[in-house]
C-alpha cells in the first residue's frame, strides 16, 4: 500500500473530482459516510457521541457524520471549535445542512468556559484539524485537546489526530490522543513513526474511492506491506515439506561489523515452513 504525502493526497482528491467526476462536497459525503458506518457498527448505543469540529474540511467530515448518525436515531452532540472566523466551503455547506435538516444539539467553543463535561461513557470524535496542519495547535484549541486527552472516554480521530503532522515527526505541542484513527484511502507516514504511537492508537484505512488511475500511477518512496499483499506470495506448507521443496533463498546482507542481519536471516531459512504457521520461531 502506498503512503502518500499531504500534497499527493490533495492531488488525489483533485484528480478524483475532475475525472470521476464528482463535486468536492459529495466526495466529503462519501468519505464521512465511511466514518459513520464504522461508528454505527462499533459504538455502543448507550454511549453519547460528542463530535468536536473545526472550521476546515476535517470539521466538515464531522458534521456529515453527525447528520448521518441522526438519521439512524442516534443523536450526537456537536461542538464547533471556533478558531477561525471562516469555514471552508464544504464545511459551511454541511454546517447549514445539519442546522436546517436536524435538531442535533450544537454548541460553540470560544473559551475554556465552553468545554463540555466528558466522562467515561462518551465517545469523543476528533474532527478539529486534518492532515494539512503545518503548525502546532495554540490557544483555546490546544487547551481543548489537552482537556479531551485527560478524559476516560473512547477517543476516535477522523483521518488524523488533531495536532499531528502527516509527513513528519510532530513538533512538541498538543496532539489529540486517539484510541482509533480512521484515515482515508492511504495511511499517513506519521502513523508509522514510533514516537507518534501514543497519539494514533489503532489506525484503520477507509477506502473512499479515490480515482484508481491516480493511485496506480503516483510514485512514492514509502510503502506499507499489508496482509493482502503477503497472501499472494505465501503457499500452504504440507506436513513433510522442507526447505528444498519451495526453492532456495539468496541472502545479500551484512558487511564488516554488521553481520547480525545476515546471521539472523540465515538462521530463519531452515525453519521457514514453521515460521509461517507458528511465529515467532524459537530462540536458541
Amino acid at each position: 500500500m502506498k503512503i502518500l504525502s499531504v500534497e499527493q493526497i490533495r492531488e488525489a482528491d483533485r484528480y478524483t473530482i475532475e475525472h470521476e467526476p464528482i463535486e468536492s462536497v459529495d466526495l466529503m459525503e462519501r468519505a464521512a459516510t465511511k466514518v459513520f458506518e464504522w461508528l454505527y457498527r462499533r459504538a455502543p448505543r448507550e454511549k453519547t457521541i460528542k463530535i468536536f469540529c473545526g472550521m476546515g474540511n476535517n470539521g466538515g467530515d464531522g458534521l456529515v457524520v453527525a447528520r448521518l448518525l441522526n438519521e439512524q436515531e442516534i443523536v450526537p452532540q456537536v461542538f464547533m471549535v471556533r478558531y477561525s472566523d471562516r469555514m471552508s466551503h464544504d464545511c459551511e455547506v454541511n454546517y447549514y445542512r445539519l442546522v436546517n435538516e436536524t435538531k442535533v444539539p450544537m454548541f460553540d467553543i470560544l473559551t475554556e468556559d465552553d468545554f463540555p463535561k466528558v466522562d467515561a461513557n462518551d465517545v469523543v470524535v476528533d474532527a478539529i484539524f486534518g492532515s494539512g496542519l503545518n503548525r502546532p495547535p495554540q490557544g483555546v484549541t490546544a487547551d481543548l485537546i489537552a482537556y479531551l486527552n485527560q478524559s476516560k472516554a473512547i477517543r476516535v480521530a477522523i483521518d488524523i489526530p488533531s495536532g499531528l503532522f502527516a509527513d513528519a515527526p510532530s513538533a512538541l505541542g498538543f496532539i489529540f490522543k486517539a484510541d482509533y484513527t480512521l484515515t482515508f484511502q492511504n495511511p499517513k507516514l506519521a502513523f508509522l513513526l514510533p514516537e507518534n504511537d501514543p497519539y494514533v492508537g489503532r489506525f484503520e484505512v477507509l477506502d473512499i474511492g479515490l480515482h484508481p488511475r491516480y493511485l496506480e500511477e503516483v510514485e512514492t518512496n514509502n510503502l506499507l506491506t499489508v496482509k493482502a499483499m503477503v497472501k499472494q506470495i505465501l503457499h500452504n506448507r504440507t506436513k513433510y515439506s522442507h526447505k528444498g521443496t519451495y526453492g532456495h533463498a539468496l541472502l545479500i546482507a551484512g558487511s564488516e561489523g554488521k553481520t547480525g542481519a545476515a546471521l539472523l536471516g540465515a538462521s530463519i531459512c531452515p525453519r521457514w515452513p514453521n515460521c509461517l504457521c507458528r511465529p515467532p520461531y524459537p530462540r536458541r
